[in-house]
């Protein structure tokens, strides 16, 4: 699978389950999905806010509910993918990608 399918099947994923997070939340439920060939340093990281939320035990049971446990082999061609995928809440005032700009 190359890179840029990878970027799309991300993509598409995302375009299906994300809400964007308002502003007025205090807390932000957040998605990073890792890509990589089984046993090779990954290749891709993509990190997103999902949804917001009023309380941390709101964000929790969200988190909970849609977090899966280990990697997952992802099939598109003759090549053997892993994603990984790792959800956390964090409140508002906190962006896990770092500042803005420095991309």
């Amino acid at each position: 699978m190359t890179k840029r399918a990878a970027s799309l099947l991300i993509g598409l994923w995302f375009l299906a389950v994300a809400t964007p997070a308002s502003a007025e939340c205090a807390w932000v439920l957040w998605t990073s999905i890792t890509i990589g060939k089984p046993g090779v340093i990954p290749t891709q990281t993509d990190v997103s806010p999902v949804a917001g939320f009023r309380t941390k035990a709101e964000c929790e049971v969200e988190r909970k509910r849609t977090s899966t446990e280990g990697p997952k082999k992802l099939y598109g061609t003759n090549i053997e993918v892993e994603s990984v995928v790792f959800n956390t809440c964090l409140p508002d005032t906190v962006d896990p990608r770092g500042p803005k700009g420095t991309k």
